[in-house]
């Protein structure tokens, strides 16, 4: 049944012929060493954790680098663009002081604080 049965058992077959009649034998073996796709691991609780804290950390650096891209391109924008931007994402406090002090070192214009000024969009 299905691609594992085809690609991975093992067939024989063999026909005897005693007095009452012919008697066939149909074998199928699947060897130990085949991983079926249903297979299930049971890890001990130690190994889980470990796991468990990869993924998480590999989550928390997606959203870092998420995070650094939108910033980036708040700073490319006008101020107009930038404060609508900026009011209407879930940026933090710190986040837009990231952005300040961004517009300090680069040689930006100061969108984010003309954004910052402007009332609401």
């Amino acid at each position: 049944c299905g691609e594992p049965a085809e690609k991975y058992v093992k067939k024989g077959f063999a026909e005897a012929l005693p007095k009452p009649g012919k008697i066939g034998v149909q074998v199928k073996i699947l060897p130990s060493d085949i991983h079926l796709p249903d297979d299930i691991i049971v890890r001990d609780e130690e190994e889980v954790k470990k796991i468990i804290i990869e993924e998480a950390k590999h989550e928390e650096e997606k959203k870092e680098k998420t995070r650094e891209e939108k910033l980036e391109e708040i700073l490319k924008k006008n101020a107009k663009d930038a404060a609508k931007a900026i009011y209407n994402s879930d940026l933090t406090a710190e986040d837009i002081n990231i952005l300040i002090e961004k517009e300090k070192k680069g040689k930006n214009r100061k969108t984010v604080l003309d954004a910052l000024k402007r009332k609401r969009p």
